[in-house]
């Protein structure tokens, strides 16, 4: 794990998804514990599950920011349709509800790597499907 700034590694990852995505986050100073790898496969799992099942061309997903001392918690909201399954079972490996696209894995992959960087993933479904990614927190003076 070493320190990233999130808002220059999301903002490349977007990249891949010219057209059909627009990220929307605002805090430029982020540094967050992490692996490249693994965030780069976190961020495009996020990204194709919400270009996959929102039901939005293009899709917008918005990052908001909760900062402690030791962590920061990073929502991820997308503009898309409600998840109608049960929301317990998201991150189970598989675990599809009803739909036809996918694999059930990029959730999986989500909370397997959030845990393995000392992080956490929680799915939820408000308004709209979130995701709420925990991390612990990076400076850009241990870079």
């Amino acid at each position: 794990l070493h320190p990233i700034n999130f808002y220059n590694f999301v903002n490349k990852e977007a990249e891949r998804f010219k057209g059909k995505l627009i990220v929307k986050l605002d805090k430029t100073d982020l540094y967050i514990q992490a692996d490249d790898f693994a965030l780069q496969t976190i961020l495009r799992n996020i990204s194709e599950n919400a270009i996959r099942h929102s039901g939005q061309s293009p899709v917008s997903l918005q990052y908001d920011f909760k900062q402690t001392n030791k962590e920061i918690m990073i929502q991820v909201t997308d503009n898309g349709n409600q998840f109608t399954g049960d929301i317990n079972k998201l991150g189970h490996l598989f675990y599809k509800h009803n739909s036809p696209k996918g694999s059930g894995i990029g959730l999986y992959l989500i909370k397997m790597l959030m845990n393995q960087m000392k992080g956490d993933a929680l799915f939820t479904n408000d308004e709209f499907f979130k995701i709420q990614l925990t991390f612990p927190l990076g400076t850009q003076e241990s870079i």
